[in-house]
């Protein structure tokens, strides 16, 4: 299992954002900072490259997860290098749910990234965000992937 670095050739859902997701989009966008872009609603298996092969939990886990969303994908803006994943952690999901199910789920999309080595943060849906604690837990996850540090020339404008 792999995961698609080069973002270019990733799009938005069509689905909407709701108002907390809107309004966390935005804090995101001033965690990442200027070198980075967010994109939402990415279809997990657009970004994650799951060999697929005739083998029946090949078969399976692309059924499972098929729809299945990242909320926002986060891109370096000079080489589109996908970062990281990022979903909000939602309540309402959970009371909707059989809980054990969503576990598992959990698990086996954190195992999917894992393998990939494709890092992903998971925040609790809240009022207010912390900007300063956001900021370090976005670092903290991605700081274990090597990214290029841009140049001064790629900045031609």
């Amino acid at each position: 299992m792999g995961w698609k670095r080069d973002a270019i050739g990733l799009t938005a859902s069509h689905y909407q954002f709701n108002n907390s997701e809107r309004a966390f989009l935005a804090v995101l966008e001033k965690t990442v900072g200027s070198h980075y872009y967010v994109v939402g609603k990415v279809k997990a298996f657009d970004v994650l490259q799951l060999e697929v092969n005739s083998g029946l939990y090949a078969k399976l886990m692309l059924k499972l997860f098929k729809n299945y969303h990242f909320d926002y994908v986060v891109c370096t803006t000079h080489t589109n290098e996908v970062v990281c994943a990022v979903e909000l952690e939602k309540l309402i999901s959970v009371r909707q749910a059989n809980p054990a199910w969503l576990e598992m789920l959990e698990k086996l999309m954190q195992g999917f990234c894992s393998s990939s080595q494709l890092p992903r943060l998971i925040v609790s849906e809240q009022r207010g965000y912390d900007l300063n604690e956001l900021i370090e837990r976005f670092e903290a996850v991605t700081a274990a992937i090597e990214l290029p540090i841009p140049d001064e020339d790629s900045y031609v404008l």
